[in-house]
């Protein structure tokens, strides 16, 4: 009950207008698992709430899956309330509910020179001579979050964090020696999988720092469909690669029909393969929602503005990693793409005109 208490009392304290719910669906979650409250005390304070949905929860069935074969269920509520917001990217610039209100998370223009709290924001050049990079040398930068290390989570969630990393990091090592690996946040757990003398570690900066180094980094490896460091990514001009899979494996047998899929399977993938059974789907690494995502992407253009690979087809990873990071006509045709998306959502309200419209829909004047 600590938790309600201390948010009646920056109620009482703040007296807001209104209260935005950043995120509903880990809002409800959280909530309700952790806090074992029912989420919809927010409405007992009389001032409208109004949620950012990531996910277009009106195309789903409320229902996501997960790493382990569970099932998340996730509140239905938000059909009765009065307006939600919806970040572009990942939802689409224009909604087909009434009640959505598409919003611009950035403007490429900021994050290509935000203020830099710490001081001057160096150029792209200037930071990979910073990190001891030579002109020939690539640079792949993989970001992760605490909550994806592998003793976060259900059983099935834990599997998938510890075993994965394995076959990525095979496949990076694969790449030549001139290509470097930055890893940010949780992503340090890593560094026992990758050659040391490739690895440079990224130590906790700036929201800005951050973005240099993204900018000087050559291509962003993902493993989360629905993460802001790959908006960010896209919005910033550097090239993305993200693998999901879609697979439930379950039996050794079914190692063999995935490698006729992909014209074989290298020894190293059977045997980890044969290692990491149960295998589930996932677009979000290690938590899942492959199917529950498969409403927000149909027709998403979202889906053009970055290379994705299947994480069992080894041929396309390394082709997708060898291709944006060494082939030329490869990466410009990869920045067309990303051109093209964020011309299609320049016309996207952004933030401040979004929230506005949202206020005036839920009757605050």
């Amino acid at each position: 009950m600590l938790t309600k208490i201390l948010i009646d009392d920056v109620a009482r304290t703040v007296r807001p207008a209104a209260i935005v719910l950043a995120e509903y669906l880990n809002y409800t979650h959280v909530m309700s698992a952790h806090f074992h409250l029912n989420p919809w005390f927010i409405e007992s304070y009389g001032v409208p709430v109004i949620p950012i949905d990531l996910w277009e929860l009106e195309r789903t069935g409320f229902a996501a899956d997960l790493c382990g074969g569970r099932a998340l269920a996730i509140s239905p509520h938000i059909k009765d309330m009065d307006c939600y917001l919806s970040p572009v990217p990942m939802a689409r610039p224009v909604s087909n509910s009434r009640r959505a209100i598409p919003f611009r998370v950035a403007d490429p223009a900021d994050l290509a020179a935000p203020a830099d709290p710490d001081g001057l924001v160096k150029d792209r050049e200037h930071t990979r001579r910073e990190l001891g990079l030579s002109s020939r040398d690539r640079l792949v930068m993989l970001a992760m979050s605490p909550w994806q290390l592998p003793d976060v989570g259900a059983a099935g969630r834990r599997q998938a964090a510890s075993r994965v990393p394995e076959l990525l990091a095979h496949y990076l090592r694969q790449l030549p020696d001139d290509v470097r690996f930055l890893l940010a946040g949780a992503a340090l757990e890593w560094s026992r999988l990758l050659p040391a003398e490739r690895t440079l570690p990224l130590p906790p900066c700036s929201p800005s720092r951050f973005g240099a180094l993204l900018r000087a980094a050559d291509l962003m490896l993902s493993l989360n469909l629905s993460a802001f460091t790959m908006v960010r990514a896209v919005l910033s001009g550097t090239p993305v690669l993200l693998i999901t899979n879609q697979f439930s494996v379950t039996e050794p047998a079914q190692a063999c029909d995935i490698a006729d899929q992909f014209g074989g399977m290298s020894d190293f993938a059977r045997r980890w393969l044969a290692e990491s059974m149960p295998l589930h789907p996932f677009r979000v690494w290690p938590m899942g929602f492959h199917g529950f995502m498969e409403s927000l992407l149909a027709g998403n253009a979202y889906l053009s503005a970055f290379t994705g690979a299947e994480l069992l087809d080894e041929a396309a990873v390394l082709g997708g990693l060898r291709g944006l990071l060494y082939d030329q006509e490869e990466r410009d045709r990869s920045r067309i793409r990303r051109a093209d998306y964020l011309k299609e959502i320049a016309a996207v309200p952004d933030a401040c005109a979004a929230f506005r419209h949202a206020l005036s829909m839920a009757g605050v004047s």
